[in-house]
């Protein structure tokens, strides 16, 4: 959980667009060296902060886990870190885009 932490804090302080094409090969590129057990905690870390298991992670879901490590942040801050990802998702994190 503190991992995932730290990467909402990256794409906030690095300010990325990842909508953005470039950064969407970036990411793929990332991903495909990624091990199968390293996808795996990923996997398992994302269902574990979405909750309901819809397969979003919605703004209560993302609040609440960063507030369960002490990493406490403004519904805002949240949203910003949600738009940066995916600038057509208002309040949600969609598992597809990690």
């Amino acid at each position: 959980i503190r991992h995932a932490a730290r990467c909402f804090d990256y794409i906030m302080e690095s300010k990325l667009d990842l909508g953005d094409d470039g950064e969407v090969r970036r990411r793929s590129l990332l991903v495909s060296k990624l091990t199968p057990s390293q996808r795996q905690e990923f996997s398992d870390v994302y269902s574990i902060i979405d909750e309901n298991g819809d397969g979003l992670i919605s703004l209560l879901e993302l609040k609440r886990v960063m507030e369960s490590i002490g990493d406490v942040k403004s519904d805002e801050q949240l949203k910003a870190i949600i738009q940066r990802d995916e600038p057509t998702v208002k309040t949600q994190l969609v598992h597809e885009f990690y």
